[in-house]
């Protein structure tokens, strides 16, 4: 029996990557950040956070590209370079990020939610049965 090749292209990089950093708040802070500041400072900032994004997905097409034989992602390529005690310790603060993220979804769910249907529309308790639910 063949056994098939494990390769990441650069398309599944290039989602991989932008999928892992464009969290939920990319879709309020718009409005968030309009309010505080003013058009130059918004789109200098929306500016520094895309070149923030590119250049990390730049640096995972490099790795990908030059230890094509590592298959663990940010874990592997951390414990290659830096030892065992990095690569877990990059491996866990991704997963971490990646809960955090997915809090964010959850307030900006029931932000959206308290909008639409009024200030006191959702008990503390139903938004707390709706969030484990999700």
């Amino acid at each position: 029996m063949q056994q098939k090749e494990e390769k990441l292209g650069l398309w599944l990089l290039v989602f991989v990557a932008l999928g892992s950093m464009i969290g939920s708040g990319i879709f309020n802070s718009p409005k968030d950040l309009i309010r505080v500041a003013n058009p130059q400072g918004t789109l200098v900032a929306w500016v520094t956070g895309g070149l923030g994004a590119l250049m990390l997905a730049l640096v995972f097409v490099y790795l990908a590209t030059r230890k094509p034989g590592l298959k663990s992602g940010i874990y592997a390529y951390a414990r290659d370079g830096f030892g065992d005690y990095m690569g877990f310790n990059s491996a866990w603060g991704y997963w971490s990020v990646g809960w955090l993220g997915n809090v964010s979804y959850l307030a900006l769910f029931f932000k959206t939610l308290n909008d639409l249907l009024g200030e006191r529309a959702l008990s503390p308790f139903t938004a707390f049965l709706i969030g484990s639910a999700l």
